[in-house]
């Protein structure tokens, strides 16, 4: 079994990785398909309705959201708690930028294609191992292509000065991260039984 650890530094801004290929214990940051070693925190919509990641601009986007990720952290109950309930004691993240989306909900699916884009990677490398081994090697990893890796993720969580927000805020952020592999191995699934029908 091929075992990954995924460092993830998710951005306000842009969003990078460094992966720890156990097995080989070495470590490098991950090179997004735009060919740099960050991924804009970015998602638009376009006129499909369907969601794209990263810095994507052209005729066919309707909608555009960034900073999801540092609305997520200081929500509307973290700034009350800790500027009070006067607005003007803050500065003030407007929510409805985000249209009928949470921060929350955007965080989840833009890690979710964050962390399938590195997967497949790792799946995708892993099988031009195999068939570079010949005939033996394709079919006796064949049988387990979807048991043999093992990916487990280290999320920063943003801090602040109390450690109560602190741990409110990285349960948060967990809840997010969860909800995210729910996600990832639901389509992963599918991704791979849609290939096998194909072939």
């Amino acid at each position: 079994m091929k075992q990954y650890h995924i460092g993830l530094d998710f951005g306000t801004y842009q969003s990078k990785a460094c992966i720890y290929d156990i097995e080989n214990d070495n470590h490098e940051f991950f090179l997004f398909p735009n060919n740099t070693f960050f991924l804009p925190s970015v998602i638009v919509k376009n006129e499909d309705n369907k969601f794209e990641y990263g810095n994507i601009d052209g005729e066919m986007v309707i909608e555009k959201y960034s900073y999801f990720k540092i609305a997520s952290a200081e929500d509307v109950e973290f700034h009350t708690e800790t500027y009070g309930k006067n607005k003007s004691d803050f500065n003030f993240y407007n929510f409805n930028e985000f249209n009928n989306y949470t921060p929350e909900f955007l965080s989840v699916i833009y890690l979710t294609n964050l962390l399938f884009i590195i997967k497949e990677h790792y799946f995708q490398l892993s099988q031009k191992k195999v068939k570079a081994g010949g005939l033996l090697s394709r079919l006796f990893n064949k049988q387990n292509e979807l048991e043999e890796f093992k990916f487990t993720i280290q999320l920063g969580i943003p801090t602040e000065w109390s450690q109560e927000k602190n741990l409110r805020r990285k349960r948060k952020f967990e809840n997010i991260l969860m909800l995210s592999e729910i996600l990832q191995k639901r389509y992963i699934t599918n991704h791979y039984q849609t290939t096998k029908l194909q072939n």
